[in-house]
């Protein structure tokens, strides 16, 4: 077609009107196949001129990216139409150091609301041997990272019987002293309502009970423990501030500190950045760091020291 179409144009002068009507109509047809191959292509493609102006983008594009102020693309620089800040970062940066053929790893929360990790590239874009723009390719590796946790998971499941077998094992102990102690104090009970008719003294019942009661507890944990490591966790990932869960987390447990004499510095990034995380686990993750410091710290009451917790957060 590009042969075509040059050698139509040395020889344009000469063309007759309806011939003129048929080559361009012709070079219409081409650049409909070639913009609906470049609109279908699962991949992001946005490209732009030497001032980093857009002049083509597709739909996969601004389907992982948002864009706004799209009226502005022939005046604005693209990372000034990009929402993310990291991608648009990013894209600034390589403008400015003149940086081609690189590529960074991204997460975001695109335009259909999911979360995905995806691949940035820059590209020169090379015409006539010359640099005449940069090509932006926008790759989703999400089903590659998704692979790639499954199969970690799968590694991990090889390990279940071992682990399985362990708890069974670990379980036999805490029920071997759970039935002998009750053993025990059936004897007991049997023997006194065959004489007297009175029941064991009380310390003499708790002292088998409270056996009891601590191998229950060990038989709660066990198998808690063995939930933990088989169950599957449900990850919402969002773009959340740490900065605010940490901090409302610390002001549900300021009262309880204070009222242990323990003084808490609170020392956050405090610029609103925001973390693709799920922010009830790191909640969560954030409240056990915090009971195990008041744990430590009442261990240290003990040894009559002043402690003074510090929580530090850094992206």
């Amino acid at each position: 077609m590009a042969d075509f179409v040059e050698k139509a144009s040395e020889k344009i002068t000469k063309l007759s009107d309806e011939q003129l009507e048929r080559l361009l109509n012709t070079v219409r047809e081409e650049n409909k196949i070639y913009d609906s191959i470049i609109q279908s292509i699962p991949s992001g493609l946005v490209i732009v001129d030497n001032n980093w102006c857009i002049t083509k983008i597709n739909k996969s594009a601004k389907r992982y990216l948002h864009f706004f102020h799209l009226h502005l693309i022939k005046s604005e620089p693209v990372w000034n139409l990009i929402a993310d800040e990291e991608v648009s970062n990013f894209i600034s940066f390589c403008a400015q150091k003149q940086n081609t053929n690189t590529s960074e790893e991204f997460s975001i929360v695109s335009a259909d609301d999911k979360a995905r990790f995806i691949v940035v590239s820059i590209l020169p874009l090379v015409r006539d041997g010359k640099i005449t723009g940069t090509i932006i390719f926008i790759e989703d590796i999400t089903a590659k990272r998704q692979q790639e946790i499954l199969m970690h998971r799968m590694e991990s499941l090889k390990s279940l019987t071992n682990l399985a077998a362990s708890v069974a094992h670990e379980i036999k102990n805490p029920l071997g002293a759970i039935s002998i102690h009750i053993q025990l104090l059936q004897k007991s009970i049997k023997k006194c309502r065959e004489g007297d008719g009175q029941l064991p003294d009380e310390k003499f019942m708790e002292k088998y009970l409270s056996v009891v009661n601590e191998e229950i507890e060990n038989l709660n944990k066990i198998v808690m423990d063995f939930l933990f490591a088989v169950r599957p966790l449900k990850v919402n990932m969002t773009l959340s501030e740490p900065d605010s869960i940490i901090e409302k987390s610390i002001n549900f447990f300021m009262p309880e500190f204070e009222n242990c004499g323990i003084e808490v510095s609170v020392n956050l990034q405090g610029n609103g950045n925001r973390l693709l995380i799920d922010e009830k686990l790191f909640r969560e993750i954030f409240i056990n760091i915090v009971q195990n410091a008041k744990a430590g710290n009442s261990f240290q009451q003990k040894k009559q020291r002043k402690t003074c917790h510090k929580f530090f957060y850094k992206k």
